[in-house]
């Protein structure tokens, strides 16, 4: 590897899901992935091509019912040519679960520290069955 290739992809030591606030399953993780693209020397490579792609590289600790883990969101992220950086801004994950994210970069990757999502709060209440219609201070019939 020369330099001005890309030769390794680094997760910002800002990054550390969950740190600003708790991870919560369908909602954006409050703190989103930032990862740097640089060459053997630790600079921006002369040229960035591809992207990088977010991925679920650790399952979750937690399967419910047999679900599928799985990661929304905008998954690929460019680089910038000044600084290398890629960041990613609306990345969620769908079950509560002990994960970690990879980050690839052509044929190089990185690895997120394992962070936690927890099951979120009700969003939609809704009715299964419609009440029947029924008299003033009647109960309701089944």
């Amino acid at each position: 590897v020369t330099s001005g290739t890309p030769a390794a992809v680094v997760i910002m030591d800002a990054y550390y899901p969950g740190m600003n606030g708790s991870n919560y399953g369908g909602l954006a993780l409050p703190v989103q992935p930032r990862v740097r693209v640089t060459d053997v020397g630790g600079s921006v490579p002369s040229s960035l091509t591809s992207l990088v792609v977010a991925e679920i590289s650790g399952p979750p600790s937690d399967r419910e019912n047999g679900s599928k883990p799985m990661i929304f969101g905008t998954r690929t992220a460019v680089p910038d040519p000044v600084t290398g950086e890629a960041s990613f801004t609306d990345l969620s994950l769908n079950l509560k679960g002990s994960y970690t994210l990879s980050f690839t970069y052509a044929h190089l990757s990185a690895e997120s520290r394992p962070f936690t999502i927890l099951t979120g709060s009700i969003a939609v209440l809704a009715f299964l069955s419609q009440p029947s219609p029924s008299l003033f201070a009647a109960p309701l019939p089944i």
